[in-house]
């Protein structure tokens, strides 16, 4: 407010700006005042002040103030022995060493032009005033200790600082050479090699003095003082650390340590969780699936020592919950990445159905959804293949029951009411088809079946009676490419939805409902779409890798477009926004937005 910061104005900046005059010049000290500021440019000799000059701090030989950088006059010289002073009297024989500045004054000390000592640089930082950080040399060490000999006090003090410490694991580990600056939520400045290096090493002591003093700095110190509103983006770099210690890969102690971190965790704000998802997600795929297989043992661990009787789900407890928690936000983590950053069996449970009966789990959660009690089906990306037919199989059997009971009421109905009706009514999904026309009696008799119904049992019958072909057969035929309904990618032997199709979209609906019986009626049938289907299905993003499940060349030549750099775009690719299509032999060409075909494509619009 007193032009303090050398901007020429008195307004105040909350941002950090360049001082226009002093660009240029290598600073190497500062010093503030209550309302005036000194800079030293040792190269020259000049120090040069601004802001509040009422009594004469600025030494500008007036009381003025000055809201720019003013060069201050002084019997003194530049290294090379240069005076800013011109009278005749004064001999420039000294140079500046430090300037000072204090409430209503400034001053400045100096040394001999020929002294050894040399002005002092506040950009040389002295490492006994740094905060304290371990290397992977101290790790070695630590790791070279005997057993069961002795340890070093100051090595124990040491530890005891460090672990203790949010602020030294926070400033440890980080990219040389500045890397780490500018900590924002695309980077986060840690060098996780050089982490994962000294926990590794931390992970081979035997010593158990040194053991138990980590153990209980991280458990009892560390952990208790992480806050769910960090103050700065860089205090979130504890998360990214911590999780390499080894002891998270050991479920036994879930309690002290992976409960309390995933806490932690879970209770940041919003702001803090999206950075801290953001650099999860990041991270390399190692990292990453260690972070999800050291909650999941976790979760496998509590459930297996729950020991849970049949016909019962498994019981409330915060460890499990905590772990089950935390799987979920990476699951969330890692859809949201392209392509998926690790398989998603990766978060399976293998033995999920040994460890309660997945069956009970889910018409509990059915019946109980919103009443806050603990149920595995809130984390079905928990359920392996076999859990997952366990869970069809009961809903199937649920509705399947539910919808026959239904039939069953209304034939009971229909007898003491309506008995000319009761030879409509059926407990089955009957479905009259010819082997001879297939397609047409499946569609026809689907189009007029009311949606209730389809909950029943199937029961399609031709002249050989019920037959397990049904499915089979039908879908064949519905795919061959006669029908032009879909499209066959001879790369990945995928299909599509044909664009040159004839068939309304209520055709492409009662394939749907094929699909979905043979589903429900447990019928397996090979149908070969790609991934991409069922994201779209679940309303996950669609991004260019997706591409690849149906055409690897042609998703492969639209990544090299977006790599192309070249000035040259326009006339190596020669492309516009259309595309070529071959619809029943004959060339097709359709824009891909309104005049594409007019339009270019270069590198701004690409």
């Amino acid at each position: 407010m007193f032009g303090q910061l050398g901007h020429g104005t008195n307004s105040n900046e909350i941002l950090p700006k360049q001082v226009v005059e002093l660009m240029g010049s290598t600073i190497t000290q500062i010093a503030c005042g209550r309302q005036h500021s000194l800079a030293l440019v040792p190269s020259r000799g000049r120090v040069y002040s601004f802001g509040t000059g009422g009594s004469g701090q600025l030494g500008l030989r007036k009381t003025i103030s000055a809201s720019t950088p003013q060069v201050v006059l002084g019997p003194w010289v530049s290294p090379s022995g240069v005076s800013l002073i011109a009278a005749p009297e004064v001999v420039g024989n000294i140079v500046i060493q430090r300037i000072f500045a204090g409430g209503d004054h400034c001053f400045v000390s100096v040394i001999p032009q020929q002294s050894t000592a040399s002005p002092y640089d506040c950009r040389d930082l002295s490492e006994d005033t740094q905060i304290l950080v371990i290397t992977e040399s101290y790790a070695e060490s630590l790791a070279r200790t005997p057993c069961e000999g002795a340890v070093d006090q100051d090595v124990l003090t040491f530890l005891e600082t460090f672990f203790k410490s949010l602020s030294c694991l926070n400033g440890s580990f980080l990219l040389d050479n500045g890397g780490h600056y500018y900590c924002t939520s695309k980077h986060h400045g840690v060098d996780l090699e050089k982490a994962e290096a000294v926990f590794s090493l931390i992970g081979k002591i035997e010593n158990k003095s040194i053991k138990d003093v980590i153990w209980n700095c991280i458990t009892e110190d560390l952990l208790r003082h992480l806050s769910p509103s960090p103050p700065d983006v860089e205090t979130l770099r504890v998360y990214l650390t911590i999780p390499l210690y080894h002891e998270f890969n050991n479920p036994k102690r879930h309690s002290r340590l992976q409960k309390p971190f995933a806490s932690a965790v879970l209770a940041l704000k919003q702001p803090a969780v999206r950075v801290l998802s953001s650099w999860w997600g990041s991270t390399g795929c190692e990292y990453f699936e260690r972070l999800v297989n050291a909650f999941k043992t976790v979760a496998g661990y509590v459930l297996r020592g729950q020991n849970v009787p049949e016909g019962k789900t498994a019981f409330y407890d915060s460890s499990l919950v905590a772990a089950l928690d935390m799987l979920a936000l990476l699951n969330k983590i890692n859809h949201s990445v392209e392509g998926l950053k690790v398989p998603y069996d990766t978060f399976h449970i293998s033995d999920i159905s040994e460890c309660l009966d997945i069956r009970v789990d889910y018409v509990r959660w059915l019946s109980d959804q919103g009443s806050g009690k603990l149920f595995l089906c809130n984390y079905p990306f928990v359920f392996d293949a076999n859990a997952k037919v366990q869970l069809l199989e009961t809903d199937q059997a649920i509705q399947m029951h539910k919808a026959m009971t239904e039939a069953a009421q209304q034939a009971v109905l229909a007898m003491m009411f309506s008995p000319q009706s009761l030879n409509s009514i059926n407990s089955f999904l009957m479905l009259t088809v010819s082997r001879d026309h297939i397609v047409e009696d499946a569609l026809r008799e689907l189009g007029e079946v009311h949606p209730n119904d389809l909950k029943k049992p199937l029961k399609a019958e031709d002249a050989g009676g019920v037959t397990k072909e049904f499915f089979l057969l039908l879908l064949r035929e519905i795919l061959d490419p006669k029908y032009g309904m879909f499209r066959e990618y001879e790369e990945t032997r995928a299909i599509w939805f044909s664009e040159s199709s004839f068939e309304d979209n209520s055709v492409y609906f009662l394939i749907g409902m094929i699909l979905g019986l043979a589903i429900y009626n447990f019928t397996i049938i090979d149908i070969p779409f790609p991934l991409v289907l069922y994201k779209k299905l679940l309303n996950e993003p669609i991004g260019l890798n997706d591409l690849r499940g149906l055409s690897p060349v042609m998703a492969n030549s639209l990544q090299s477009l977006l790599d192309y750099e070249g000035d040259d775009m326009e006339d190596v690719f020669a492309l516009s926004f259309d595309v070529s299509r071959n619809a029943f032999g004959e060339a097709v060409t359709v824009p891909l937005k309104p005049n594409g075909s007019n339009i270019a494509v270069t590198q701004e619009n690409k």
